[in-house]
């Protein structure tokens, strides 16, 4: 691409201002042990996208403005097929390892005090309270810095990148225990890499081809809902982490093959 919509002081100011805030604000929730603050987290990479896109405008064209704002974060219309096939890859890539740790493991599936009904509108009302918080940060990983990155080194390198960078930026709250226990820290950071760069990819696939950051919204809430309110809720089993969820094996497997299934499906301009 000749002409960048994301100028390079832009993307300074983004990843400044992302790693400064979101450090400050980790290290709050580390030494207090508090993870209530952190829907405020998720939302750190929007409010840097939203500095960054307002110093790219006024850079490039000495003015603002919030409708061009908005579309440049992706903020754009796409089709009910997307959205569907946004909720329908994380519900496979997350629901069939747990499926098969039920099956591996006879009585670690636990509908005691639940029934299909509630567990389906669980899942429906879950999707919508997820979105609050994954849109905060899908703005700022795939509505601007996936962008930005795409400008400068093409399609390949900026989905790896990208996704790298998202994993990274969730490592110092696992590092501390608070999110995702139940696994020795070197299997948690090792697992929830070799998880979040195939899922960081897919959502990266979806956002450029559909050039919405709704899709890549839906999917990051769809995977939240269906893991932790949906099909989480009604596992059981001490050695669970192992298998399913953020840090399993079946779900990593499960993730990668989707990925390639993804990238032979869905056609990218390298730049």
């Amino acid at each position: 691409m000749k002409n960048r919509i994301y100028t390079n002081k832009s993307l300074i100011v983004f990843m400044t201002l992302v790693i400064c805030l979101s450090g400050a604000l980790e290290t709050y929730i580390i030494l207090k042990k508090d993870m209530s603050f952190s829907g405020l987290l998720m939302w750190i990479p929007a409010m840097a996208a939203i500095v960054a896109g307002f110093i790219s405008q006024i850079e490039q064209n000495g003015k603002f403005s919030i409708k061009l704002l908005f579309y440049n974060g992706g903020f754009r219309r796409t089709g009910i097929r997307w959205i569907f096939v946004s909720c329908l890859i994380p519900l496979l890539y997350i629901g069939i390892p747990y499926v098969i740790y039920w099956i591996a493991f006879p009585g670690s599936l636990d509908m005691t005090d639940t029934s299909v009904v509630r567990v389906i509108i669980t899942a429906i009302l879950g999707l919508f309270i997820s979105l609050l918080t994954a849109m905060g940060e899908e703005i700022g990983w795939r509505g601007y810095l996936l962008p930005a990155v795409y400008e400068r080194i093409g399609a390949r390198k900026a989905l790896i990148g990208t996704a790298v960078f998202w994993g990274v930026w969730h490592l110092p709250i696992l590092c501390s225990g608070l999110y995702m226990p139940g696994t020795p820290l070197w299997y948690a950071i090792l697992s929830f890499m070799l998880m979040i760069i195939p899922g960081g990819i897919i959502y990266g696939i979806v956002m450029l081809k559909t050039k919405s950051v709704w899709t890549a919204a839906m999917l990051h809430a769809s995977h939240n809902s269906f893991d932790q309110l949906v099909f989480g809720s009604i596992t059981v089993g001490e050695d669970k982490m192992f298998y399913v969820s953020e840090t399993g094996i079946f779900t990593i497997v499960c993730l990668w093959i989707s990925m390639i299934v993804v990238c032979k499906l869905v056609k990218l301009d390298e730049n």
